[in-house]
Parts: structure tokens; sequence; C-alpha cells
């Protein structure tokens, strides 16, 4: 079963957390005026809270924001790349 799209990867994650993550996308919130750097709700706003606050629609800033994110910082590419647990001693 393909990866699910890289938006439905992080629409829902904390937008402090997205932005630690992805640093390189921290310029698509400022080119957006998406103030959300150092907001004392971006630990419980999630990436589309930020766009329903903001009244900005949440499909194009998450494609953009997907352009930002390299392509090994995306989860499908963490999950094939990952070591196997290894059992025993």
């Amino acid at each position: 079963m393909p990866a699910p799209p890289l938006s439905l990867n992080f629409a829902d994650m904390a937008v402090d957390e997205f932005l630690t993550r992805y640093k390189n996308a921290i310029p698509v919130f400022m080119r957006r005026r998406l103030l959300c750097i150092g907001c004392p709700f971006g630990h419980m706003h999630s990436v589309r809270d930020a766009c329903t606050e903001h009244g900005i629609e949440p499909e194009p800033l998450l494609r953009e924001l997907a352009d930002h994110v390299t392509p090994h910082e995306r989860p499908e590419h963490r999950a094939k790349t990952a070591e196997p647990r290894k059992e025993g001693p």
C-alpha cells in the first residue's frame, strides 16, 4: 500500500512540531503571514488549524509546504530507509 500524500501526513501535525522538524518550510509561513513561529498556540494548533484561524485555504498551503520539505525528510522516505529491529541480545 503506498504511503499517503505528504500533505495528509502533516496537515494535522502541531505547528511547533512541524516547524521544528521541517525548518525549510519556515519561509512559507512567513511569506503567507502565518506568524506561528513562537505563537503560544503553536503546540496545540495543527497546520490545518492555523489555516482556519488565518482564513487560508489549507490545500494550496500544504502543497507549497510539501515542495519545501526535502525528500529525505519526508515521512514516507524515513519509513523506507529505517533499519529493521534486531531481535534478541
